[in-house]
């Protein structure tokens, strides 16, 4: 495995501190892993992403940002890094990073960070990350994130966030956002957001909202949308609406 040395760095452009602080804790040069690990063990958590980022923009190291574990193991990657695990895996990137892991994984990103799971399993990034999990799986991703489900799935994002889940799944989303789940599912958004379902599916939104289900409107034989405002009167806020036969809403009872 290639070693980041002193010219590396020279041709990194290096700041002058951290030039000499790395010369002087691998004098023959060490390659990401150790670099990192030492970097951080010393307190310099930034000079250790600052690695991470230049290896991720550099052919000759790049392959050293990503981390592979075989089933049933566990990938952890740094800052920018990429993390993939096998079956039964655990997947975790840092910041900005992106980890995958098998089915019935989980996979963890940071903040802007992508996370994918194979079936069952949960995947969850931060802020402005997307989140993608398989059937029955669990996707959550933060504020302005993305978070995608399969059928049977479960899907939440943050405010403004975008939540959607297949069929008989859950898509829940916060203020402004929106959320979309699949026939027979279940779509929740906050106030000023949007939920949307499929067929014989639930929505809810919360105060200035908006909820549309699909519906099969047998007089003009194809599919139709009902659409409601809660800011109209029509509809109550934060309450559970369905279809009914004639394709007008009504209120979900226990």
């Amino acid at each position: 495995m290639k070693k980041i040395t002193k010219d590396t760095l020279k041709k990194w452009d290096a700041c002058a501190d951290g030039y000499a602080r790395f010369n002087e804790l691998f004098p023959k040069g060490a390659d990401l892993k150790t670099a990192s690990g030492g970097l951080i063990k010393y307190g310099h958590l930034s000079w250790s992403n600052w690695l991470w980022s230049r290896c991720k923009q550099d052919d000759d190291y790049i392959e050293q940002t990503v981390v592979t574990a075989g089933d049933e193991g566990t990938a952890t990657a740094g800052y920018h890094g990429t993390a993939t695990a096998g079956n039964h895996g655990t997947a975790t990137a840092g910041n900005r990073g992106t980890a995958t892991a098998g089915n019935r994984g989980t996979a963890t990103a940071g903040d802007e960070g992508t996370a994918t799971a194979g079936d069952e399993g949960t995947a969850t990034a931060g802020d402005y990350g997307t989140a993608t999990a398989g059937y029955h799986g669990t996707a959550t991703a933060g504020d302005e994130g993305t978070a995608t489900a399969g059928d049977e799935g479960t899907a939440t994002a943050g405010n403004r966030g975008t939540a959607t889940a297949g069929n008989r799944g859950t898509a829940t989303a916060g203020n402004r956002g929106t959320a979309t789940a699949g026939d027979e599912g279940t779509a929740t958004a906050g106030d000023e957001g949007t939920a949307t379902a499929g067929n014989y599916g639930t929505t809810i939104a919360g105060e200035e909202g908006c909820i549309s289900i699909q519906f099969w409107n047998k007089e003009k034989e194809k599919y139709c949308r009902k659409i409601g405002l809660v800011t109209d009167g029509q509809l109550k806020a934060n309450t559970p609406y369905k279809l009914d036969e004639n394709g007008e809403f009504i209120e979900v009872t226990k």
